[in-house]
Protein backbone atom coordinates (compact mmCIF):
# COMPACT_ATOMS: atom_id res chain seq x y z
CA UNK A 1 0.00 0.00 0.00
CA UNK A 2 1.05 3.67 -0.93
CA UNK A 3 0.27 6.92 0.91
CA UNK A 4 -0.79 9.65 -1.39
CA UNK A 5 0.16 13.55 -0.90
CA UNK A 6 -1.17 15.96 -2.59
CA UNK A 7 1.16 19.24 -2.34
CA UNK A 8 0.78 23.20 -3.94
CA UNK A 9 4.27 23.63 -6.16
CA UNK A 10 5.58 26.43 -7.31
CA UNK A 11 8.91 27.89 -8.86
CA UNK A 12 9.77 24.51 -10.28
CA UNK A 13 10.63 23.02 -6.59
CA UNK A 14 12.75 20.36 -6.41
CA UNK A 15 11.64 17.68 -3.81
CA UNK A 16 13.50 15.87 -1.09
CA UNK A 17 13.28 14.50 2.05
CA UNK A 18 15.77 15.68 5.22
CA UNK A 19 15.24 16.72 8.68
CA UNK A 20 15.05 20.46 8.04
CA UNK A 21 16.12 23.11 5.94
CA UNK A 22 19.63 25.00 5.91
CA UNK A 23 18.94 26.42 9.76
CA UNK A 24 18.92 23.56 12.28
CA UNK A 25 17.00 24.30 15.64
CA UNK A 26 19.59 23.41 19.09
CA UNK A 27 18.77 22.79 22.26
CA UNK A 28 19.30 25.64 24.16
CA UNK A 29 18.63 24.05 27.53
CA UNK A 30 16.31 27.17 29.05
CA UNK A 31 13.14 28.14 28.21
CA UNK A 32 13.61 32.10 28.67
CA UNK A 33 12.43 34.17 26.38
CA UNK A 34 16.12 34.90 24.42
CA UNK A 35 16.08 38.70 22.94
CA UNK A 36 19.53 39.46 21.90
CA UNK A 37 22.40 37.34 19.76
CA UNK A 38 25.85 37.92 19.60
CA UNK A 39 28.46 35.84 17.39
CA UNK A 40 32.51 35.70 17.22
CA UNK A 41 33.11 33.20 15.01
CA UNK A 42 31.53 30.15 13.35
CA UNK A 43 31.64 28.34 17.31
CA UNK A 44 31.34 31.19 19.83
CA UNK A 45 28.13 32.49 20.37
CA UNK A 46 25.96 34.38 23.33
CA UNK A 47 22.13 35.16 23.74
CA UNK A 48 21.01 37.03 26.05
CA UNK A 49 17.30 35.64 27.75
CA UNK A 50 14.78 37.01 30.05
CA UNK A 51 15.16 36.36 34.15
CA UNK A 52 19.03 37.18 34.09
CA UNK A 53 19.38 34.40 31.50
CA UNK A 54 22.84 34.35 29.03
CA UNK A 55 23.67 31.13 27.39
CA UNK A 56 26.82 30.49 25.36
CA UNK A 57 28.57 28.15 23.18
CA UNK A 58 32.37 27.30 22.16
CA UNK A 59 31.00 24.66 19.64
CA UNK A 60 29.18 26.32 17.11
CA UNK A 61 25.68 25.50 19.34
CA UNK A 62 26.07 21.54 19.70
CA UNK A 63 25.95 22.00 23.35
CA UNK A 64 24.85 25.32 24.82
CA UNK A 65 25.48 26.48 28.37
CA UNK A 66 23.57 28.47 30.44
CA UNK A 67 24.43 31.20 33.34
CA UNK A 68 22.90 33.68 35.60
CA UNK A 69 23.90 37.99 35.21
CA UNK A 70 23.88 39.69 37.80
CA UNK A 71 21.54 41.91 36.59
CA UNK A 72 18.66 41.81 33.56
CA UNK A 73 20.67 42.76 30.01
CA UNK A 74 19.72 44.07 26.74
CA UNK A 75 22.74 44.03 24.85
CA UNK A 76 25.94 41.91 24.53
CA UNK A 77 28.73 41.83 23.02
CA UNK A 78 32.19 39.93 23.09
CA UNK A 79 36.38 40.98 21.61
CA UNK A 80 37.44 37.41 21.81
CA UNK A 81 35.94 34.02 23.39
CA UNK A 82 37.28 35.30 26.98
CA UNK A 83 36.43 39.06 27.11
CA UNK A 84 33.04 40.44 26.94
CA UNK A 85 31.09 43.38 28.21
CA UNK A 86 26.94 43.46 28.63
CA UNK A 87 24.20 46.21 29.74
CA UNK A 88 21.12 46.65 30.95
CA UNK A 89 19.30 48.89 33.25
CA UNK A 90 22.35 51.32 34.92
CA UNK A 91 25.01 49.01 34.60
CA UNK A 92 27.70 47.94 32.78
CA UNK A 93 29.30 44.40 32.84
CA UNK A 94 32.18 42.81 31.79
CA UNK A 95 33.56 39.28 32.03
CA UNK A 96 37.00 37.38 31.25
CA UNK A 97 36.12 33.75 31.40
CA UNK A 98 33.79 33.50 28.38
CA UNK A 99 30.62 34.50 30.66
CA UNK A 100 30.56 32.39 33.82
CA UNK A 101 31.18 35.28 35.49
CA UNK A 102 30.67 39.32 35.48
CA UNK A 103 31.86 42.03 37.56
CA UNK A 104 29.47 45.08 37.85
CA UNK A 105 30.04 48.65 37.38
CA UNK A 106 27.01 51.45 37.72
CA UNK A 107 27.25 53.90 34.19
CA UNK A 108 26.42 56.98 37.07
CA UNK A 109 23.24 57.26 34.95
CA UNK A 110 19.76 56.94 35.68
CA UNK A 111 19.01 55.09 33.13
CA UNK A 112 18.07 52.21 31.28
CA UNK A 113 21.16 51.34 28.42
CA UNK A 114 18.98 49.55 25.10
CA UNK A 115 21.91 49.07 22.61
CA UNK A 116 25.45 49.20 21.97
CA UNK A 117 27.82 48.77 19.18
CA UNK A 118 31.65 48.20 18.98
CA UNK A 119 33.45 49.00 15.72
CA UNK A 120 36.60 47.46 17.19
CA UNK A 121 38.42 46.49 20.07
CA UNK A 122 38.53 49.96 21.61
CA UNK A 123 35.96 52.10 20.00
CA UNK A 124 31.94 51.59 21.52
CA UNK A 125 28.77 53.25 22.12
CA UNK A 126 26.02 52.69 24.30
CA UNK A 127 22.69 54.39 24.20
CA UNK A 128 20.00 54.61 27.00
CA UNK A 129 16.42 56.26 27.99
CA UNK A 130 15.14 58.55 29.28
CA UNK A 131 17.75 61.42 28.87
CA UNK A 132 18.53 60.64 25.52
CA UNK A 133 21.63 58.92 27.06
CA UNK A 134 25.27 58.24 24.45
CA UNK A 135 28.00 56.74 26.29
CA UNK A 136 31.29 56.35 24.43
CA UNK A 137 34.30 54.38 24.97
CA UNK A 138 37.95 54.47 23.22
CA UNK A 139 39.88 52.04 25.46
CA UNK A 140 37.56 48.97 25.90
CA UNK A 141 35.05 49.55 28.28
CA UNK A 142 37.35 51.03 30.99
CA UNK A 143 35.85 54.26 31.21
CA UNK A 144 33.16 55.92 29.72
CA UNK A 145 32.24 59.84 28.09
CA UNK A 146 28.67 61.09 28.03
CA UNK A 147 27.85 62.23 24.35
CA UNK A 148 24.84 64.35 23.04
CA UNK A 149 22.44 64.37 19.89
CA UNK A 150 21.29 68.00 20.80
CA UNK A 151 17.87 66.70 21.27
CA UNK A 152 15.01 66.77 23.73
CA UNK A 153 12.32 64.17 24.24
CA UNK A 154 13.62 61.12 21.91
CA UNK A 155 13.51 57.58 22.48
CA UNK A 156 17.14 56.11 21.72
CA UNK A 157 16.39 52.97 19.60
CA UNK A 158 19.41 50.90 18.23
CA UNK A 159 22.85 52.60 17.32
CA UNK A 160 25.43 50.72 14.75
CA UNK A 161 28.82 52.27 14.15
CA UNK A 162 30.88 50.98 11.19
CA UNK A 163 34.10 52.11 12.04
CA UNK A 164 35.44 54.35 14.55
CA UNK A 165 34.25 57.27 13.11
CA UNK A 166 31.15 56.61 11.04
CA UNK A 167 27.99 55.63 12.72
CA UNK A 168 24.26 55.88 13.36
CA UNK A 169 21.44 56.01 15.84
CA UNK A 170 17.78 55.63 15.36
CA UNK A 171 15.23 57.31 17.55
CA UNK A 172 11.67 57.72 18.10
CA UNK A 173 9.74 60.83 18.87
CA UNK A 174 6.29 60.29 20.46
CA UNK A 175 4.04 63.22 18.22
CA UNK A 176 0.73 62.38 19.91
CA UNK A 177 -1.39 59.15 19.69
CA UNK A 178 -0.93 56.61 17.45
CA UNK A 179 1.66 59.52 15.50
CA UNK A 180 5.44 59.07 15.90
CA UNK A 181 8.62 59.95 13.93
CA UNK A 182 11.23 57.92 13.52
CA UNK A 183 14.46 59.91 13.48
CA UNK A 184 17.91 58.60 11.54
CA UNK A 185 20.86 60.59 13.13
CA UNK A 186 24.91 60.50 11.83
CA UNK A 187 28.31 61.35 12.46
CA UNK A 188 31.40 61.53 11.13
CA UNK A 189 33.55 62.14 14.05
CA UNK A 190 33.01 58.95 16.25
CA UNK A 191 29.33 60.82 17.96
CA UNK A 192 31.46 64.49 18.58
CA UNK A 193 28.52 66.00 16.85
CA UNK A 194 25.55 64.13 15.09
CA UNK A 195 23.48 65.04 12.18
CA UNK A 196 20.06 64.45 11.59
CA UNK A 197 19.73 62.70 8.20
CA UNK A 198 16.30 61.42 7.68
CA UNK A 199 12.86 61.51 9.50
CA UNK A 200 10.13 58.71 8.58
CA UNK A 201 6.52 59.71 9.64
CA UNK A 202 3.96 57.31 11.10
CA UNK A 203 -0.01 57.81 11.70
CA UNK A 204 -3.06 56.88 12.22
CA UNK A 205 -4.07 56.45 8.58
CA UNK A 206 -0.22 55.86 6.38
CA UNK A 207 3.21 56.24 7.42
CA UNK A 208 6.23 53.93 7.99
CA UNK A 209 7.81 52.44 11.41
CA UNK A 210 11.30 52.00 11.07
CA UNK A 211 12.42 49.09 14.15
CA UNK A 212 16.02 48.40 13.41
CA UNK A 213 19.24 49.57 11.26
CA UNK A 214 22.43 47.63 10.73
CA UNK A 215 25.87 49.68 9.43
CA UNK A 216 27.90 48.43 6.67
CA UNK A 217 30.38 50.97 6.20
CA UNK A 218 30.93 54.39 5.88
CA UNK A 219 27.98 55.07 3.57
CA UNK A 220 25.75 51.85 2.85
CA UNK A 221 23.84 51.27 5.75
CA UNK A 222 19.85 49.14 5.95
CA UNK A 223 17.06 50.26 7.85
CA UNK A 224 14.13 47.61 8.75
CA UNK A 225 10.42 47.79 9.44
CA UNK A 226 7.18 48.36 7.66
CA UNK A 227 4.96 50.56 5.72
CA UNK A 228 1.03 50.93 6.32
CA UNK A 229 -0.94 52.15 3.55
CA UNK A 230 -4.94 53.14 5.46
CA UNK A 231 -6.74 52.89 2.01
CA UNK A 232 -5.44 49.95 0.94
CA UNK A 233 -5.79 47.98 4.69
CA UNK A 234 -2.17 46.45 4.00
CA UNK A 235 0.84 46.33 6.05
CA UNK A 236 4.17 45.62 4.05
CA UNK A 237 7.64 44.78 6.11
CA UNK A 238 10.98 46.59 4.17
CA UNK A 239 14.28 46.39 4.53
CA UNK A 240 15.14 50.02 2.80
CA UNK A 241 19.07 51.06 1.58
CA UNK A 242 20.69 53.79 1.83
CA UNK A 243 24.38 54.19 -0.11
CA UNK A 244 24.89 58.24 0.72
CA UNK A 245 25.39 57.72 4.18
CA UNK A 246 21.45 57.78 5.60
CA UNK A 247 20.41 60.79 3.67
CA UNK A 248 18.44 58.64 1.02
CA UNK A 249 16.41 55.33 0.95
CA UNK A 250 15.92 54.81 -2.61
CA UNK A 251 16.42 50.69 -2.85
CA UNK A 252 14.94 47.80 -0.88
CA UNK A 253 13.09 45.11 -0.05
CA UNK A 254 9.22 44.84 0.30
CA UNK A 255 8.04 41.77 2.20
CA UNK A 256 4.40 40.60 1.06
CA UNK A 257 3.76 38.00 3.73
CA UNK A 258 6.13 39.80 6.42
CA UNK A 259 3.66 42.75 7.85
CA UNK A 260 6.89 44.06 9.48
CA UNK A 261 10.72 43.52 9.89
CA UNK A 262 11.30 43.30 13.52
CA UNK A 263 15.43 42.47 13.31
CA UNK A 264 17.70 42.77 10.14
CA UNK A 265 21.35 41.91 10.07
CA UNK A 266 24.18 42.22 7.21
CA UNK A 267 27.66 40.47 7.83
CA UNK A 268 28.17 42.46 3.84
CA UNK A 269 27.05 44.43 1.48
CA UNK A 270 25.81 41.50 -0.65
CA UNK A 271 24.37 39.28 2.65
CA UNK A 272 21.60 40.23 4.91
CA UNK A 273 18.26 38.48 6.97
CA UNK A 274 15.37 39.45 8.34
CA UNK A 275 12.88 38.58 10.85
CA UNK A 276 9.20 38.86 11.26
CA UNK A 277 7.68 37.41 14.43
CA UNK A 278 7.77 33.22 13.35
CA UNK A 279 9.91 33.53 9.93
CA UNK A 280 13.34 34.09 8.84
CA UNK A 281 14.42 35.73 5.17
CA UNK A 282 16.99 35.93 3.20
CA UNK A 283 17.30 39.47 0.89
CA UNK A 284 18.08 37.84 -2.47
CA UNK A 285 20.03 40.76 -4.43
CA UNK A 286 19.87 38.85 -7.84
CA UNK A 287 15.96 38.57 -8.12
CA UNK A 288 15.13 41.77 -5.58
CA UNK A 289 12.75 39.50 -3.52
CA UNK A 290 13.51 38.10 0.14
CA UNK A 291 13.32 34.39 0.31
CA UNK A 292 11.70 32.69 3.16
CA UNK A 293 13.74 30.23 4.82
CA UNK A 294 12.83 29.18 7.75
CA UNK A 295 8.79 29.40 9.71
CA UNK A 296 8.84 28.34 13.42
CA UNK A 297 5.66 26.70 15.02
CA UNK A 298 3.99 29.94 16.17
CA UNK A 299 7.16 31.03 17.92
CA UNK A 300 8.57 34.54 17.71
CA UNK A 301 11.93 35.19 16.96
CA UNK A 302 13.81 38.54 18.04
CA UNK A 303 17.90 38.54 17.22
CA UNK A 304 19.49 37.50 13.55
CA UNK A 305 23.32 37.57 13.85
CA UNK A 306 25.57 36.36 11.23
CA UNK A 307 29.45 36.89 11.94
CA UNK A 308 29.71 36.14 7.41
CA UNK A 309 27.62 35.13 4.78
CA UNK A 310 27.55 31.23 5.50
CA UNK A 311 27.32 31.03 9.93
CA UNK A 312 24.75 32.85 11.83
CA UNK A 313 22.28 32.34 14.56
CA UNK A 314 18.47 33.32 15.28
CA UNK A 315 16.93 32.97 18.76
CA UNK A 316 13.72 34.04 19.99
CA UNK A 317 10.89 33.09 22.74
CA UNK A 318 10.53 29.84 24.51
CA UNK A 319 14.51 29.29 24.38
CA UNK A 320 14.56 28.43 20.83
CA UNK A 321 18.16 29.07 18.80
CA UNK A 322 18.38 28.51 15.32
CA UNK A 323 21.86 27.69 13.57
CA UNK A 324 22.72 27.69 9.68
CA UNK A 325 26.35 27.38 8.67
CA UNK A 326 25.38 27.76 4.88
CA UNK A 327 23.67 30.75 4.88
CA UNK A 328 19.92 29.21 5.20
CA UNK A 329 20.51 27.48 1.93
CA UNK A 330 20.39 23.47 1.74
CA UNK A 331 23.01 21.91 -0.05
CA UNK A 332 20.30 19.09 -1.27
CA UNK A 333 22.59 16.64 -1.87
CA UNK A 334 24.41 16.38 1.15
CA UNK A 335 20.43 16.61 3.11
CA UNK A 336 19.04 13.67 0.35
CA UNK A 337 17.82 11.26 3.13
CA UNK A 338 15.76 8.99 1.03
CA UNK A 339 16.77 7.57 -3.02
CA UNK A 340 14.62 8.60 -5.94
CA UNK A 341 13.79 5.28 -7.25
CA UNK A 342 12.09 4.52 -3.38
CA UNK A 343 9.40 7.56 -4.22
CA UNK A 344 7.63 8.80 -7.45
CA UNK A 345 6.54 11.65 -8.52
CA UNK A 346 3.91 12.72 -11.30
CA UNK A 347 3.66 15.17 -12.94
CA UNK A 348 7.16 15.15 -13.83
CA UNK A 349 7.66 18.34 -14.44
CA UNK A 350 4.95 20.04 -12.96
CA UNK A 351 3.18 23.36 -13.27
CA UNK A 352 0.58 23.75 -10.87
CA UNK A 353 0.09 20.90 -8.46
CA UNK A 354 2.01 17.65 -7.84
CA UNK A 355 1.53 14.35 -6.70
CA UNK A 356 3.89 12.10 -4.41
CA UNK A 357 3.43 8.39 -4.09
CA UNK A 358 5.18 6.79 -0.47
CA UNK A 359 6.12 3.70 0.06
CA UNK A 360 4.27 2.14 3.27
CA UNK A 361 5.66 4.23 6.11
CA UNK A 362 6.66 2.16 9.52
CA UNK A 363 5.77 5.54 11.26
CA UNK A 364 6.06 9.09 10.12
CA UNK A 365 8.03 11.07 7.78
CA UNK A 366 8.93 14.78 6.73
CA UNK A 367 8.96 16.08 3.43
CA UNK A 368 10.83 19.30 2.50
CA UNK A 369 9.92 20.69 -1.22
CA UNK A 370 12.91 23.79 -2.22
CA UNK A 371 13.33 25.81 -4.54
CA UNK A 372 16.03 24.90 -6.84
CA UNK A 373 18.03 27.41 -5.08
CA UNK A 374 17.78 25.49 -2.61
CA UNK A 375 15.37 27.49 0.06
CA UNK A 376 12.80 25.42 1.52
CA UNK A 377 9.10 26.66 0.55
CA UNK A 378 7.60 24.19 2.16
CA UNK A 379 7.73 21.38 4.97
CA UNK A 380 4.92 19.21 5.79
CA UNK A 381 4.67 15.77 7.96
CA UNK A 382 3.45 12.50 6.76
CA UNK A 383 1.86 9.88 8.71
CA UNK A 384 1.33 5.72 8.14
CA UNK A 385 -2.04 4.87 7.79
CA UNK A 386 -3.84 3.36 10.12
CA UNK A 387 -6.25 0.10 9.40
CA UNK A 388 -9.29 1.59 9.75
CA UNK A 389 -8.41 4.81 7.32
CA UNK A 390 -7.05 2.24 4.38
CA UNK A 391 -9.54 1.75 1.53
Amino acid sequence: MKNELLLACLLSPVICFSQVSGWMEQNSEVNASLHNVFALDEVHAWALGSTHVLIMTTDGGLNWENTTMPFPATCIHFFNPLHGIAAGGSNIMTTSDGGYSWSTEPCGLNTNITHMSFADSLNGWMIGNPGEVILHTSNGGMTWQNQSLGMNDLSLKRIDFADPDHGWILAIEEVGFPEKNYHLFNTINGGQSWTLEKTWGSGSYSGTHIYDLCAIDSMDLWVGGNVYDYYSFYDLGIAEQSTNGGHTFPYGFYFEYAPAIESIHFPDAMHGWALFYNQVYTLDFTTGWPVQQYITDGIHLNSVYFTDSLNGWVVGDSGIVLHTCSGGMVDIKERTNIHQESFDIFPNPCSSSLHILLPELSDKGIINIYKAGGSCMLRTSVFKKSKQDSP
